[in-house]
């Protein structure tokens, strides 16, 4: 029989738990100081990017504030019974901001060292490939 912690069963959000367990273990640093610094770091890095500024972090990646300018689209709005005919309209899709991320050089190629595949060497041939939008070869 294994035992557990109470706590981590009732946890919401296990990976973010674990993350705190982590950092804590190898910081030094106590457990209720990391889950406060943690969700700190993370709100702060979202108001930057309220403001419209770009959010760079060395060796991790860079969060981007990316600008859609608003734009006219054309779209079937129903059929004319006269004529048999699309009636086509006019819709307008507003401006939108997004934010992107887009990881460092050095964080790429450490994740493609590890050789993750989604769904298992066994499992994945070319017709599964060719199934889930991936190219044959």
């Amino acid at each position: 029989m294994v035992t557990t912690n109470h706590r981590e069963e009732r946890h919401p959000n296990k990976q973010a738990f674990e993350l705190y367990r982590e950092v804590a273990k190898k910081s030094g640093i106590g457990m209720e100081t990391v889950k406060t610094i943690i969700p700190l770091f993370l709100q702060e890095i979202l108001e930057t990017i309220k403001n419209g500024e770009d959010v760079n972090m060395k060796g991790f990646g860079r969060f981007l504030v990316v600008h859609r300018p608003g734009y006219w689209k054309e779209i079937i709005g129903g059929w004319d019974k006269e004529t048999n005919k699309p009636v086509r309209k006019r819709m307008y899709c507003r401006p939108k901001y997004r934010v992107r991320f887009r990881p460092m050089k050095y964080f790429t190629e450490t994740v493609a060292e590890l050789n993750i595949t989604k769904f298992g060497d066994e499992a994945f041939n070319t017709k599964e490939r060719h199934r889930w939008g991936q190219r044959r070869y």
